[in-house]
C-alpha cells in the first residue's frame, strides 16, 4: 500500500512541478527574484512583513519539501551551496538533497560555472561544504601530494567508505584520518607503504570491511594487534603481502567471530598449516579465499566443513594440482550450502570425484585434465548449475557441447547453463545445435579477477 501511495504522490508532485514551473528558466527566474528580496536594499525598502508576504505568494514556496529537493537535485553545485541563504527551510531541504549524489567531478557544467566565465575556480567556503558531506572517497591512482591529504583530514570527516591506492602515505597519515572518520565502514588499502599500525585507529564500532593488497611493509604483529579490537569485521581481505600472517589468522580466528568473507594470500606462499588451521573456529564464514596456499589439505577441509557450515564461496585456485584429490572433493560435498567452487588444475581428480560436487551452482575449473566423457556426465547430473568454466581444459571437445545441449533440453527448472570454453579445443564454427537454456561463452577468463563479495557476478 505504501508503495501505490509513494507512486501516485509523485506521479502528482511532478504534474504540480512541472504546471507551476514551465520551463526551467521559470525556475531560475522565480530563484532570482527570491534571492533578491533577501538583499539588504531590499529589506531597508519594504519591511517584513511585506517580504514575507511576498515570499509566501510566490510559487516556488507552495512546494512542499520532497518537491523542493527533486528541484534542488538539478542545481549545480555552487547554487546548491548559495540557496542555502534563502532561508532555513531551504537550508535544510537543500542539505538533505545531498543524500541523492553518488559522485562529484570537476567539470565547469557540474559546479555551475560556464564555458566562457574569465573566473573558473572554485573557493574555500564551497569546497568546505562540499567536503564536510562526503561519505564516500576514492582517490585510486591519482597523485596526491602530502597537502591533499591533510585537506582530506581537515575537512572530511563523515567518511564511510575510503580507497587509497599508490598514494605516498605512511601510518601516521592514515592515523590522523581515522581518529576524525569515527563512521568509517569500509576500508581498502592497495600499495601503501604502511606496517599497519594505523589499523589500531579505526573506529571498531562500525568498521565492517577491510582490503589491503601489495602493501609490501604489512607487519603480521601489527596488522594482529589490530584484528583484536575490530569485533565487528565482517570482511577482510589481505593478499600479497610479504609476511607470512600467521599470527593474523590466529587473530581472527579468535576475535573476528562474526566475519563472513576472508581472502588471505602471502607472496611468499608460506602460510603454515597451524596458521591456515585458525580458520575452521569460524563459524559465520561464508566466502573464503585461500589461493596459492601449500597447506590447505584434506584434513583441514575436513574440519573447515564440520565447522563453517555457512560456507557458500570457497577458492582453491592456484592451490597445488596434486593436493587436491577426490578424497579432497568428499570433504567439499559436506560444506550443505556450497554453491560456488573456484579450482585449478585438477590433475588427480577422476570423474568419481566430480560426483560430490552436483549441487554446486557454479564451478570454475580452469586448465584441467578432464575429458568430453567426466564433464559431460557432470553436467547431466548437475540440475543446478549456471556457470562451467573450463577456460584452458585443452581435452574438451565439441561432443561435450553436444551432450550439454541434449542434457540442458531436459531441464525443468528453467535455469540456464552458461559454459565458458576458451582455450579448449571446442571449434564453433562446426557446431550448430542450441538449447533454451544453454548459453556458451568462446571467452578464456583464467586471467579475470575473481572477487569474493560478489560470487552472483563472477564471470558475466
Amino acid at each position: 500500500m505504501k508503495y501505490k501511495i509513494y507512486n501516485k504522490y509523485k506521479i502528482m508532485t511532478d504534474k504540480y512541478i512541472w504546471h507551476n514551473l514551465e520551463t526551467s528558466n521559470q525556475f531560475y527566474s522565480t530563484l532570482q527574484n527570491v534571492c533578491k528580496f533577501r538583499k539588504k536594499h531590499l529589506l531597508e525598502k519594504y519591511n517584513q512583513c511585506d517580504l514575507q508576504e511576498t515570499m509566501i505568494n510566490s510559487n516556488i514556496y507552495k512546494l512542499n519539501n520532497d518537491c523542493l529537493i527533486l528541484i534542488f537535485l538539478h542545481l549545480p553545485i555552487v547554487d546548491r551551496i548559495r540557496i542555502e541563504r534563502v532561508c532555513k527551510r531551504w537550508q535544510k531541504v537543500s542539505q538533505k538533497s545531498w543524500h541523492n549524489i553518488k559522485k562529484l567531478d570537476l567539470r565547469n557544467y557540474t559546479w555551475g560555472f560556464t564555458s566562457n566565465a574569465k573566473l573558473k575556480q572554485i573557493n574555500t567556503v564551497i569546497l568546505n561544504k562540499v567536503l564536510s558531506r562526503c561519505e564516500i572517497i576514492d582517490v585510486s591512482y591519482l597523485q596526491v601530494p602530502s597537502t591533499g591529504i591533510t585537506s582530506i583530514i581537515n575537512n572530511c570527516h563523515n567518511i564511510k567508505k575510503l580507497s587509497l591506492d599508490c598514494i605516498y602515505l605512511f601510518d601516521t597519515d592514515l592515523e590522523k584520518l581515522f581518529k576524525v572518520n569515527q563512521q568509517l565502514q569500509f576500508l581498502k588499502l592497495v600499495d601503501i607503504k604502511i606496517s599497519g599500525k594505523c589499523l589500531l585507529y579505526l573506529p571498531s564500532n562500525t568498521i565492517k570491511e577491510i582490503i589491503i593488497k601489495r602493501c609490501d611493509y604489512v607487519c603480521d604483529n601489527d596488522v594482529a594487534e589490530a584484528i583484536t579490537r575490530l569485533n565487528n569485521l565482517k570482511h577482510f581481505i589481505i593478499s600479497e603481502c610479504f609476511d607470512t600472517l600467521e599470527k593474523t589468522t590466529k587473530a581472527i580466528g579468535k576475535y573476528s567471530t562474526s566475519l563472513e568473507t576472508l581472502e588471505i594470500i602471502g607472496k611468499s606462499s608460506m602460510l603454515q598449516f597451524n596458521g591456515i588451521s585458525h580458520v575452521i573456529t569460524l563459524s559465520n564464514l561464508k566466502n573464503l579465499k585461500v589461493s596459492a596456499n601449500w597447506f590447505i589439505c584434506n584434513s583441514i577441509l575436513c574440519k573447515l566443513s564440520s565447522h563453517c557450515q555457512q560456507l557458500i564461496y570457497l577458492d582453491l585456485s592456484d592451490v597445488p594440482g596434486h593436493f587436491i584429490t577426490d578424497h579432497t572433493l568428499a570433504a567439499i560435498e559436506k560444506f550443505t550450502k556450497l554453491e560456488i567452487l573456484i579450482t585449478r588444475d585438477l590433475y588427480q581428480v577422476t570423474s568419481n570425484g566430480l560426483l560430490h560436487l552436483y549441487n554446486l551452482k557454479q564451478l570454475v575449473c580452469q586448465e584441467c585434465s578432464f575429458f568430453d566423457i567426466t564433464i559431460s556426465k557432470f553436467i547431466q547430473h548437475s540440475f543446478q548449475l549456471k556457470i562451467l568454466d573450463l577456460s584452458g581444459c585443452r581435452n574438451i571437445t565439441n561432443v561435450t557441447l553436444k551432450r550439454a545441449v541434449t542434457a540442458t533440453n531436459y531441464r525443468t527448472n528453467n535455469i540456464i547453463l552458461n559454459l565458458f570454453i576458451g582455450g579448449t579445443a571446442v571449434n564453433l564454427e562446426t557446431f550448430k545445435e542450441v538449447s533454451p537454456f544453454l548459453q556458451i561463452y568462446n571467452t578464456d577468463s583464467r586471467y579475470k579477477e575473481i572477487f569474493p563479495f560478489h560470487p552472483d557476478s563472477i564471470l558475466i
